[in-house]
């Protein structure tokens, strides 16, 4: 009896990380060498991902194929959707894009910068929050139709951003800046992260 129980855990050890972790990740075909730079999942079929050169793929059927779509040539850094039908994508030169339709038609939305967005995040609501270099913080009331530059307290370049409810907002980056806000962009305050390493990152 104790032989078979030897033999099943070996071949348990041997068999479990053959036939299950391995499965977990496999290489999907995007159909472009550009560079690309976020990712964003509506559900468990349907994902959006933007990168440079205006890249921007959609997939359907939980990333077995991707179709490229066309929307602008400038550098797509970060993507989001506030639902099944609108979406928004930022870049550099102040790239704002946005779709009421699920990405059927995209247009250009004036951001008032040509700084570059390197993160979109959403809250509750319509509140729609971007960050960008050199302390670039802009924010949208009406789901990204329309966007307001706020003045962020630092010129210090921000690669990650958050929204979190109707009125809070983090923007993280370079020499381990955190700045919050709790009225949705209009004061600022720095909180201590504690290092001097940049920040790319953050989510609530």
């Amino acid at each position: 009896m104790k032989k078979y129980f030897y033999t099943w855990c070996v071949l348990s050890i041997i068999l479990i990380p053959a036939t299950g972790y391995s499965q977990f990740w496999i290489y999907q075909t995007s159909g472009t060498t550009q560079i690309l730079n976020d990712v964003y999942m509506i559900d468990e079929l349907t994902g959006w991902v933007c990168g440079d050169a205006g890249t921007l793929l959609k997939t359907n059927n939980g990333g077995q194929n991707w179709t490229q779509v066309a929307a602008t040539g400038n550098d797509l850094n970060s993507i989001l959707f506030k639902d099944a039908n609108i979406g928004i994508a930022v870049g550099d030169n102040g790239t704002i894009i946005r779709t009421t339709n699920g990405g059927l038609n995209w247009s250009s939305v004036s951001s008032g910068t040509s700084e570059q967005f390197r993160k979109v995040s959403s809250g509750s609501g319509n509140i729609v929050f971007a960050a960008g270099d050199n302390g670039l913080a802009a924010v949208s009331i009406d789901n990204g139709a329309s966007w307001t530059l706020v003045n962020s307290g630092t010129t210090t370049r921000f690669r990650g951003a958050a929204a979190s409810g109707l009125n809070n907002v983090w923007a993280v980056g370079d020499d381990g800046v955190i700045r919050f806000s709790s009225n949705a962009g209009a004061n600022w305050t720095t909180q201590t992260s504690g290092t001097t390493q940049s920040l790319f990152g953050v989510s609530f």
